[in-house]
């Protein structure tokens, strides 16, 4: 159920995320008085991380090889920096990923 004021974030997790979690998926609330941004859905992500003993930020930003992209409502995906807004009249949707090595 949908809290007045705030907007559930959707995280789809891949590769390490999902091993760590053991989870496709995990949903977060932002409150709107403290901004829809990507940034803010990272850092109430990250506590709910901490449960699985480990963490994505680090001094206020993603750790190095944290990458992130927003699924957009016209089916786009674009990578999506911590200041990016989010819309609080659709259900965001953002990708959370570890950079890969390799070709």
């Amino acid at each position: 159920m949908r809290r007045e004021n705030c907007v559930t974030v959707t995280f789809e997790l891949f590769g390490y995320f999902r091993a760590m979690t053991g989870k496709g998926r995990l949903q977060v609330e932002l409150d709107e008085a403290n901004g829809l941004t990507v940034l803010k859905a990272l850092e109430v992500l990250d506590k709910e991380f901490k449960k699985f003993k480990f963490s994505i930020m680090k001094n206020g930003d993603l750790k190095p090889g944290v990458v992130v992209f927003l699924k957009e409502p016209s089916g786009k995906t674009v990578r999506a920096g911590g200041s990016h807004t989010l819309s609080g009249d659709s259900a965001p949707v953002l990708v959370l990923s570890n950079l890969m090595e390799g070709g």
